[in-house]
């Protein structure tokens, strides 16, 4: 098959209707698709082949050489598309890794180039053109180097990293904030999209992640909320992030159980709380399993539940569904051991 470039010929601009004549086909490239265009839009098209890239680039190009919108409509039709900025910028996140700053790695962030997919229902690529650094210690200001809290004190926390625009004038920045889904927004800054996360603990930046960063991030060690089994001893529960999921794995002691339903809260990177089950799997799931030390004949679910911010636990038997929550008296007595582990997709991870 013949490459994109090589599939491009020149000819006139003028279209029909039905087929403008700088389209030539829609074709897959890697995991992009393109539209294979004539003669001037050529050099725009060998740029996006040669990086990642959207084709919203080329539509956008689209009015200065063609006959406009029924010829934007034949594309659209083309993808199957109702919004080409919808269908082809959303979610769509390239660079803007983040690292600890070299001189600061206390409450200093670096974030590189990159680009992003604004959130809104018209989304806008923000583009930041060269690498920046924004502290933790400060209040939102504009500019490498500044500030980068949106409201309050810096404190032990999971922070959120928003890369923010002025639709007024373009400027680009970032912002960090305790909300994964509403920041408080600096004057004039109304576009917002949000490429990755880090948990302060001890007052120190661990290390953060952006969402384009899919490393695994390393074993840490949480203290968890526990319902439902009195005040448990020995408890050793570890957690980390493998992309959008966060694994979870520990042991503990129970103490005098009660009816109230079994729970476990979730944590990362050594801080307890701030995160919620994502939707992705639409309701109640089974996460994982778990075993007691005590001996008998049933065996033990870890339950998930979009929406919800702990792990439940189930109980499967012939007289039991392990998909219903149950309470820590139903598994445990005191001096039980409880061993689990479990996978959960997180809100606001990708």
């Amino acid at each position: 098959m013949a490459s994109p470039r090589e599939g491009i010929r020149a000819s006139s601009h003028r279209g029909t209707r039905s087929k403008p004549s700088w389209l030539i086909s829609g074709r897959y490239v890697g995991v992009f698709r393109f539209v294979l265009v004539r003669d001037a839009l050529a050099e725009r098209l060998k740029r996006l082949v040669e990086r990642p890239a959207l084709l919203a680039e080329v539509v956008v190009g689209i009015p200065e050489f063609a006959g406009g919108d029924d010829e934007i409509d034949h594309v659209l039709r083309e993808f199957g598309a109702t919004s080409w900025r919808e269908k082809q910028l959303g979610g769509h996140l390239y660079g803007l890794t983040l690292a600890n700053n070299a001189v600061d790695a206390t409450n200093d962030i670096d974030i590189a180039a990159g680009e992003v997919a604004s959130t809104e229902s018209d989304p806008v690529l923000m583009v930041l053109a060269s690498a920046f650094t924004k502290r933790l210690d400060a209040a939102w200001a504009v500019g490498a180097n500044q500030g980068g809290l949106d409201t309050g004190s810096v404190g032990n926390n999971i922070y959120y990293v928003w890369l923010i625009q002025r639709s007024d004038t373009g400027v680009v920045d970032a912002l960090f904030s305790l909300s994964k889904t509403s920041p408080t927004m600096p004057a004039n800054y109304d576009r917002k999209a949000l490429i990755g996360s880090f948990a302060r603990v001890s007052a120190t930046n661990n290390v953060p992640r952006s969402y384009s960063q899919r490393e695994v991030t390393p074993w840490v060690a949480y203290t968890p909320t526990v319902a439902g089994l009195g005040t448990p001893t020995q408890v050793l529960v570890y957690s980390r992030r493998n992309g959008p999921d966060l694994e979870v794995r520990g042991q503990l002691t129970s103490g005098i159980s009660t009816v109230t339903t079994l729970s476990i809260s979730l944590g990362v990177e050594g801080v307890n709380g701030g995160l919620t089950v994502s939707s992705v799997f639409n309701g109640r799931y089974l996460a994982g399993t778990a075993i007691r030390s005590a001996v008998g004949a049933e065996s033990y679910t870890v339950l998930a539940t979009d929406g919800q911010t702990a792990l439940n636990f189930g109980v499967q038997s012939s007289g039991r569904s392990g998909t219903t929550a149950v309470s820590g008296s139903t598994i445990l007595t005191s001096g039980d051991v409880l061993l689990f582990n479990a996978s959960v997709p997180i809100q606001g991870w990708n």
